[in-house]
């Protein structure tokens, strides 16, 4: 189900895209109202002009049993300290983005329609709280944004600046989820939602993948191969993590640090459970939160992760592989 907007840039960007599979290296038109100083990298295309598409800011919110949304309606989930908040796709296939605050945090949340990326950032550098716009553009076929103090370009994808003065911050990446609503509200019955309609959308979280963005060391996980097993066990930039999909919702999914004190787990999973092998302490799968045995006291700390298209999308153009070119691919 795609909206005026999101089907607009589509079509803009088939327009750009060449008959292969190459990303999109055009330059900007000069028709766009860019900034005289703002040097756009290679790969960078303006589809739309800057403001086409309109952000949410700052929506009302409501209760989950307030929420009307469809069970199978697709959301981006994220929890900041206490709170949880869930934003439907439906919207975010034509606004793209939604600056807000969640937990007593500045945040973004960002999805890309064309390339299937869902994200949530922390938005300030520094100590200064930054606010955003969406660009109309694309870097390596993803989604870009603008921010209103200075105008520089950033990648969706990379949560950096691109172009411009702020060329080379980076926001902070937070744990976040896309799923359906029925699961983030199974995991998260304290929800809130922005109050908006949510529908269906006919994304399938199947055919993404789940990216892990460590800086200096990027992998992929494809979900259908992820369900099959379960529970991996990895180690990527020095941090050992494990990408778990829920027994029981395989819409629900979770990156979670294995590093508890001083202990490194193993985790598998065992009936519902989430079973560190070593001492036999259980945990929830889609919360991380300790259940039993002699770790129960404890957490698995949430790591930040994002869904992609791993290529072929809409646009029939290059998704993950022209993201993170240097990334791996994680194989049963």
């Amino acid at each position: 189900m795609w909206t005026v907007a999101a089907a607009a840039v589509i079509g803009a960007l088939a327009l750009v895209a060449d008959s292969s599979d190459d990303a999109v290296s055009a330059p900007p038109s000069p028709s766009v109202n860019l900034r005289v100083d703002v040097d756009v990298p290679d790969g960078f295309a303006q589809i739309v002009p800057r403001g086409f598409i309109e952000a949410l800011r700052f929506p009302a919110t409501r209760s989950a049993a307030e929420t009307p949304w469809p069970d199978d309606a697709d959301v981006i989930g994220v929890v900041v300290g206490d709170e949880a908040r869930a934003y439907p796709i439906s919207v975010l296939n034509s606004a793209e983005m939604v600056v807000d605050e969640l937990g007593g945090e500045p945040i973004l949340v960002t999805w890309c329609p064309v390339c299937g990326t869902a994200l949530v950032h922390h938005r300030v550098v520094g100590a200064q709280v930054l606010d955003f716009g969406v660009q109309g553009g694309f870097y390596r076929n993803a989604m870009t944004w603008f921010d209103l103090g200075t105008e520089s370009i950033w990648s969706q994808p990379l949560g950096l600046a691109i172009g411009g003065p702020r060329s080379g911050d980076r926001l902070e990446l937070l744990p976040s989820q896309f799923t359906t609503w029925r699961a983030w509200r199974e995991a998260r019955p304290e929800t809130t939602t922005i109050a908006v309609d949510g529908d269906v959308t006919g994304f399938d979280l199947g055919e993404l993948f789940v990216v892990v963005d460590l800086d200096t060391e990027v992998r992929g996980y494809p979900v259908s191969d992820l369900r099959m097993v379960g529970a991996v066990n990895d180690v990527i930039a020095g941090q050992e993590l494990a990408v778990v999909i829920d027994p029981r919702n395989d819409q629900r999914w979770a990156v979670f640090s294995r590093r508890i004190g001083g202990t490194v787990v193993e985790l598998e999973l065992d009936d519902d459970q989430l079973v560190d092998i070593e001492s036999g302490s259980t945990f929830d799968p889609a919360t991380g939160v300790g259940r039993s045995g002699p770790l129960a006291s404890s957490s698995l700390a949430p790591l930040p992760a994002l869904v992609s298209l791993p290529g072929g999308g809409p646009t029939k153009v290059a998704v993950f592989d022209e993201l993170w070119p240097d990334a791996d691919v994680w194989r049963p």
